[in-house]
């Protein structure tokens, strides 16, 4: 019922973790009743607000909203971005684990997700190198905003993306 941190050998509540947040934005502001947030609270507020959400019978999200709760994010440990999200988009990890490198887990990530934003091949970020998968970002965390809306999808196959996009040729 409670979300809790486990932070070194001590464990703290959410709640309590907010609250100081807010108590030493206080201590920032000029104007006591409008506290400033610091700027390397704002992603864990962030987080905090969306784990705060009641449950819905929906539990898993599309990939594009992933996206955007990752923008800001890194990660130290770039192989396991995938396996950490994979919950979200209904995914099991265990399907992930069965490969070692980044851009593996990717590849199998991807394909698992199978519908996914259709603006990702025009995101500015380092792309997989695979063929049929040169579109495929090698990191979620490095997109931030995509282009498209989260409804517009594509499909990833194993043969690469399929979707419907609009060209201009130019003579």
């Amino acid at each position: 019922r409670k979300l809790v941190f486990q932070i070194s050998d001590d464990q703290e509540e959410a709640s309590s973790l907010v609250r100081a947040l807010v108590d030493e934005g206080s201590r920032l502001s000029r104007v006591p009743a409008v506290p400033i947030t610091p700027p390397y609270a704002r992603g864990f507020l962030e987080s905090m607000a969306f784990l705060a959400q009641p449950a819905t019978e929906r539990t898993a999200h599309s990939l594009g909203a992933v996206v955007g709760y990752l923008e800001g994010r890194a990660t130290s440990k770039a192989e396991d971005e995938t396996v950490a999200i994979s919950g979200l988009v209904d995914v099991s990890p265990k399907d992930i684990l069965a490969h070692s490198s980044v851009e593996d887990r990717m590849k199998a990530f991807l394909l698992l997700v199978h519908d996914v934003p259709r603006g990702l091949p025009f995101a500015s970020s380092e792309k997989l190198a695979f063929e049929g998968f040169r579109w495929a970002p090698r990191s979620l965390t490095a997109i931030g905003k995509l282009e498209s809306e989260s409804d517009e999808l594509a499909r990833c196959t194993p043969t690469g993306l399929e979707g419907d996009y609009t060209f201009i040729g130019f003579v």
